[in-house]
C-alpha cells in the first residue's frame, strides 16, 4: 500500500510539472516526439484505436462519479494547456528581450502552480481508491509499447528513473482526452509545401492565391501533425479569399494550427494561431 501511494504520488507529480514545462519550452519542430509525450509521438489508426481502448477500460471499471471527477480534469488540463501555448506565445511573440521573456515566462508558470496542486489532489483520490486498476493499465501499457517498438531504454538514461518514467506515462495517459492518429507524411507535405500566408480575424482564416480552383481540398492540422478535419470541392479565386472556420466542422479550442490547400494547382500550407 505504502508503495502505491509513493507511486500515484510522484506519477501525478511528474504528469503536471514536466507537461506544462514542455509547453514553456515550446515545439521544435511538427510532429516530432517529444520527452516522453504520447501527445507527440506518430500514432497510427492502430496504435491510436488501441490507446483508446485502454483508455476506454480503465475508465468503464471507474465509478458514476470518479468517471465524472476524471473527465471534468481531462478538459481542465487540456483547457489549461491550451491557455498556456496561447500566452506564452504572446510572450514569445512580444518585443521584450530574451531574459524578461524567461522571466515572463517563469513568472506565468509560478502563476499556474495551484491549479496544479488542485488537479493533483483530485487525480491522487481517484487513483488510490483503483490501485489494481492502475497497476493492470501500467501492465499493458509496457505491452503496447513493446508491440510497437517503443520499450527501449533511451542511451544514457539512468535505471533508477524508470519508475519516474512510468508513472509520467501512465498519469498523461489517463489524463490525456483522446488519442488520434497522425498523419505520417506530414512533415513532409509542409517542407514541400507552397508557403501560405494566413490571417485570422476571429473566425475568419484569410490567404492569397495566384490561381484559381474549383476544386480544393482544405485540411487542419494541429501542431503535432494531428488530422483535426478538412472539407473538399472548395472554391478559390484569384487574390484574396477567406475561410469561416466554423465551416470546417469542428470548434477549435484556443493554439496554433496549419491548414493545408491540395488542388490542381499543387500544395500550400500556413501556420496560425486561433485565439478566440
Amino acid at each position: 500500500m505504502k508503495k502505491m501511494n509513493l507511486f500515484v504520488s510522484t506519477l501525478i507529480s511528474l504528469v503536471l510539472i514536466s507537461s506544462f514545462a514542455l509547453i514553456a519550452k515550446g515545439n521544435k519542430g511538427h510532429g516530432k516526439k517529444g520527452k516522453c509525450g504520447v501527445e507527440r509521438n506518430h500514432l497510427t489508426q492502430e496504435m491510436a484505436d488501441k490507446m483508446n481502448q485502454l483508455k476506454d477500460e480503465f475508465d468503464s471499471q471507474l465509478s458514476e462519479d470518479e468517471l465524472n471527477s476524471l473527465n471534468a480534469l481531462r478538459q481542465k488540463v487540456k483547457a489549461e494547456k491550451l491557455d498556456l501555448k496561447s500566452q506564452i506565445t504572446g510572450i514569445k511573440n512580444s518585443d521584450i528581450s530574451k531574459e524578461d521573456k524567461k522571466t515572463k515566462i517563469k513568472e506565468l508558470m509560478e502563476s499556474k502552480k495551484d491549479n496544479r496542486d488542485e488537479v493533483k489532489t483530485e487525480l491522487k483520490s481517484i487513483l488510490e481508491n483503483n490501485e489494481d486498476l492502475v497497476e493492470s493499465l501500467s501492465t499493458s501499457l509496457k505491452e503496447l509499447r513493446t508491440e510497437f517498438g517503443h520499450s527501449k531504454q533511451r542511451k544514457g538514461q539512468k535505471d533508477h528513473k524508470e519508475s519516474d518514467k512510468k508513472g509520467h506515462h501512465i498519469a498523461r495517459f489517463i489524463l490525456h482526452d483522446d488519442f488520434v492518429a497522425s498523419t505520417n507524411n506530414f512533415n513532409e507535405i509542409v517542407q514541400n509545401s507552397k508557403k501560405l500566408d494566413l490571417i485570422v480575424n476571429e473566425d475568419l482564416l484569410t490567404f492569397n492565391s495566384p490561381a484559381e480552383s474549383s476544386n480544393s481540398t482544405f485540411t487542419l492540422y494541429d501542431l503535432n501533425g494531428n488530422k483535426i478535419t478538412n472539407i473538399s470541392n472548395q472554391n478559390i479565386t484569384v487574390g484574396e479569399n477567406s475561410i469561416n472556420l466554423n465551416s470546417l466542422n469542428t470548434k477549435l479550442e484556443k493554439g496554433r494550427y496549419f491548414l493545408i490547400i491540395e488542388n490542381e494547382n499543387g500544395v500550400s500550407s500556413g501556420k496560425f494561431i486561433y485565439l478566440k
